[in-house]
């Protein structure tokens, strides 16, 4: 996976992209699932905590969108409809990745929604004053439940 910063603010595309693509190493054969596109998180719903002062809420809506909202923070009552992308590792671990529309950042996130219920990641982007900045974060999830599709399927 690739993050690029874009030069300039296009209108209607974030401006941090990000690339995909999986592959194997010559140093021995291959065992396991092989990572790629995952459609297992639509219709599910999760809380992360990533301290004690910041608590957002994800839904999962499309092979493509998710929707957050921060219920605890600095971010207190935002919220949007961003892009998104998750690949699968094995059951229960995602790489979960989002570009966001609004400011310029993107994000990679580790989940473990099997026993460990954690998440680990990093952000790109770019700061109030332009420069560009990577951080990284951690925190729990909390799943809140899940709704199944009966007929037609989003993308």
């Amino acid at each position: 996976m690739r993050s690029v910063i874009g030069a300039e603010d296009v209108e209607g595309v974030p401006r941090v992209s990000q690339t995909f693509w999986s592959g194997t190493t010559d140093a021995g054969t291959p065992t396991g699932e092989v990572p790629g596109p995952s459609r297992d998180l639509i219709g599910k719903r999760n809380v992360y905590r990533y301290s004690p002062e910041h608590l957002y809420e994800h839904v999962y809506v499309s092979s493509q969108r998710y929707a957050w909202q921060c219920l605890e923070g600095v971010q207190r009552g935002h919220g949007d409809m961003d892009l998104s992308t998750v690949w699968k590792f094995q059951d229960g671990l995602y790489l979960f990745c989002f570009r966001e529309f609004r400011i310029a950042v993107a994000s990679v996130w580790l989940h473990d929604l099997g026993y460990a219920l954690k998440t680990t990641g990093v952000f790109l982007g770019l700061t109030g004053d332009g420069r560009s900045e990577h951080s990284r974060a951690g925190g729990h999830i909390y799943p809140l439940g899940a709704v199944a599709y009966p007929d037609a399927q989003p993308v």
